[in-house]
């Protein structure tokens, strides 16, 4: 089901502690950036003038984010936590290479 991106932006910012990435960056999109301990960073951006985030776009940026649809609309939904977002992504993302965990 689509969702609106402010809605996404929410959820990017005040639940998941993602931050705007603005170095460098001079584009038609919000770029969103998160680390979590020792992973590879997470990415993922949004259009300014995307009125709406249909399933193609929701499919890419779970895929960003490392969940399933169902988990990305259940994030921006509120019936998932942080805590349940950092232990899937923990589960799929490598550490950084040298790193201690």
């Amino acid at each position: 089901m689509p969702f609106e991106p402010q809605d996404l932006r929410r959820c990017l910012i005040s639940k998941l502690h993602f931050d705007v990435e603005t170095v460098g960056r001079q584009d038609d999109h919000t770029h969103f950036i998160r680390r979590v301990g020792n992973l590879i960073p997470v990415r993922t951006k949004i259009s300014y003038g995307r009125k709406e985030i249909g399933d193609g776009l929701q499919s890419a940026i779970a895929t960003e984010l490392c969940v399933s649809m169902r988990f990305l609309d259940e994030l921006v939904g509120c019936r998932r936590s942080v805590d349940e977002w950092e232990a899937a992504i923990r589960q799929k993302r490598p550490g950084r290479r040298g790193s201690d965990g």
